[in-house]
């Protein structure tokens, strides 16, 4: 009985010895933390998708609160996030100062259109298939077609239709950039959403080799250059591009593409806003 007691006795003893030198620790080692971190992870949408460059909002806010990351690095968020941000951090806040960015894919490649080069068996990855010969497309350009975006993509935003093409769900895009982040075709980008009209091409090819691998191919015709009444059009490497900062939407160089590469996605900014609406509502 008594060495049962002090058995005990002694447990406690080494227990409340280990109690008090984990306190002292504690004092000791103690880091405090800024309260500007709280504000800014509750003003972020909680993502966690690390398209800002950290692992999770929370460390992306004690970066923000450092001064090691930028207030508008959460894509996710926007300018609305970045707005209540910069109020935290008592920086200067320009209201309106940018439009939200979503995902284009610049190809109309898909099965109906590209002529392949070979026939692929292996790991349904478009980063390993881009690997062998740069992939199963004639076209070195084009969008390999394997969905890999549609797999990475957080947000259920991107889906493969029939032709094994990527589309862009703009009810769903957050801008994030992570379907554009594991192209290996780099044919992704993230442009302003208020943008409808679009190249849907990356062919840097000669306009006659496009046209040989592609039925939709841009072939740097230069007639969108001329009709575009702005100056919004160039043709940089036998690719014509849009500079969205001079594009008003008109759609005149949609009527004159002769390989209708170019698109207007109206509908689908427009389906973006109502369904903003209805949540605002």
């Amino acid at each position: 009985m008594i060495e049962a007691v002090q058995a005990v006795a002694g447990l406690g003893g080494m227990a409340l010895a280990a109690s008090f030198g984990l306190g002292v620790a504690a004092r000791k080692f103690y880091v405090p933390v800024d309260p500007k971190v709280d504000e800014i992870d509750d003003a972020l949408p909680h993502a966690n998708c690390g398209a800002c460059g950290f692992p999770g909002c929370r460390p992306f806010a004690t970066a923000v609160a450092k001064g090691d990351a930028e207030t508008d690095g959460c894509p996710v968020g926007g300018a609305g996030t970045a707005m209540e941000v910069a109020k935290i951090m008592g920086m200067e806040v320009v209201e309106g100062s940018s439009d939200p960015l979503v995902a284009m894919v610049y190809c109309a490649g898909g099965t109906h259109n590209a002529s392949d080069k070979m026939v692929y068996e292996g790991p349904h990855d478009c980063r390993t298939l881009a690997l062998i010969g740069g992939g199963q497309k004639d076209c070195s350009f084009a969008c390999i077609g394997l969905g890999t975006c549609t797999v990475e993509c957080p947000f259920d935003a991107i889906h493969m239709n029939a032709f094994l093409l990527p589309e862009v769900d703009y009810t769903r895009c957050t801008g994030c950039r992570i379907c554009a982040e594991v192209c290996p075709k780099n044919v992704i980008d993230m442009v302003p959403i208020t943008q409808d009209v679009h190249i849907a091409c990356s062919s840097h090819d000669k306009g006659k080799a496009t046209k040989s691998v592609c039925l939709v191919g841009c072939i740097a015709c230069n007639k969108c250059v001329k009709a575009c009444p702005v100056d919004a059009i160039a043709i940089n490497s036998d690719l014509a591009e849009i500079d969205y900062t001079k594009c008003d939407n008109c759609g005149e160089c949609i009527q004159v593409c002769p390989t209708d590469i170019i698109v207007n996605y109206s509908h689908k900014r427009k389906q973006a806003a109502e369904l903003a609406a209805l949540a605002a509502a």
